[in-house]
């Protein structure tokens, strides 16, 4: 009698356990929801883990994330098999305090991602560069196109070259990786704090290429893994957007953000042209909003860049298997931190029709430019 008592404790203490942390959890979302707790929350708790951690991490070579996900999918299978074994058996006392043990184990990890990163999708813009809405005019998008486009042709005309006119990229992936982590220092370090996390190569690059996916960050182990077979024009960007969400930069058209802003302002030619690439087709819907739709007939891009997305284009279509399975379970995962799903990438612009041109082009009135629209305008004209 006494036994069975004490087992029946056993599992009452674990069921509490179990709730104080789902409790803990649901209220981490809740103050998350309040942009200015999300920013302390952010810049308080969830800094002095993730940077410890992933500081820690950096060290190891490898991505421990990855490893920890084969190991705990190969032990929830095992739990699962010795649960029903015992459940076979009648020992419902070891199989239900093996299943409650192992459900305290994982609302311990998803607290630590709750409370590091969940909370980091609410705060504010990243203090970079920008111009008010109201103040960008069709003149100005047209001078800040201008200027890139011929800030990109001069970086163009830097970068070494292959047989099929595409870029060689003049670092391996560690050196890369370091290269852009210095980048992060000049970001102020109030929002952003200190990087000082390298981005490790995945050993699982040719899943990752099946289903789509360039990079992973996980928030609890501070650690940035990316997919090491991409083109290397992918990769760079890839590891500065994963880094800002090292940094508590969660959101995804925030991280592109700060990816651009780190590529672009580099002192490295082939980081800047990397950054140039990856944003050029921003400024046509700046240049179609802001009424200036023959300018977007106009640009060209260097035979170096059109190259490179050749390449991109030829290297993803390759990898049809589980493409869509990635999607899915991308979009689903940003759908739970509240995000719009896989679309939360990028901002859309938006404006009012006010009839037509004469060439029939739409005219439009009272624009809403995008974050990365008004960070370029600021940068360029």
């Amino acid at each position: 009698m006494q036994q069975r008592l004490r087992q029946k404790i056993t599992l009452l203490h674990l069921t509490a356990i179990l709730l104080s942390l789902i409790l803990v959890s649901m209220v981490f979302v809740l103050l998350s929801k309040i942009s200015s707790v999300a920013e302390i929350l952010t810049t308080t708790w969830g800094r002095i883990w993730s940077d410890g951690v992933g500081k820690a991490m950096s060290l190891l070579p490898f991505s421990v994330f990855e490893w920890s996900c084969f190991l705990v999918v190969t032990a929830l299978i095992t739990i699962v098999i010795i649960c029903i074994v015992l459940l076979a058996k009648k020992k419902f006392f070891k199989a239900g305090r093996l299943f409650l043990s192992t459900l305290v184990a994982v609302m311990v990890i998803v607290c630590v991602y709750v409370s590091t990163a969940t909370v980091a999708y609410n705060r504010a813009a990243p203090p970079l560069p920008s111009i008010d809405n109201s103040l960008v005019t069709s003149d100005k998008v047209v001078d800040c196109v201008g200027n890139f486009d011929a800030a990109f042709a001069e970086v163009s005309g830097k970068i070494a070259v292959d047989d099929e006119g595409r870029s060689i990229c003049p670092y391996d992936f560690d050196e890369l990786s370091s290269l852009i982590s210095a980048q992060f220092d000049r970001l102020d370090e109030g929002y952003f704090g200190k990087c000082g996390k390298r981005v490790k190569a995945s050993a699982f690059s040719t899943i990752m290429s099946h289903n789509h996916i360039v990079g992973i960050t996980f928030m609890p182990f501070g650690e940035a893994t990316v997919n090491a077979n991409a083109p290397y024009t992918d990769v760079a960007f890839a590891m500065a957007h994963e880094l800002a969400h090292t940094c508590g930069v969660m959101r995804e058209d925030y991280a592109n953000l700060v990816a651009v802003y780190v590529l672009l302002t580099s002192g490295d030619d082939y980081l800047r042209y990397c950054g140039y690439l990856n944003s050029y087709y921003y400024l046509n819907g700046a240049l179609i909003y802001s009424n200036n739709f023959s300018h977007t007939l106009s640009r060209t891009i260097p035979q170096v860049a059109q190259a490179d997305i050749v390449r991109e284009r030829e290297f993803w279509s390759q990898f049809t298997l589980f493409d869509e399975i990635g999607d899915f379970f991308n979009d689903l995962y940003l759908k739970l931190n509240g995000q719009s799903g896989s679309d939360s990438y990028f901002q859309t612009i938006d404006g009012e029709e006010a009839g037509k041109d004469e060439d029939g082009n739409i005219i439009y009135t009272n624009v809403t430019y995008t974050d990365m629209q008004r960070m370029l305008v600021a940068m360029f004209s």
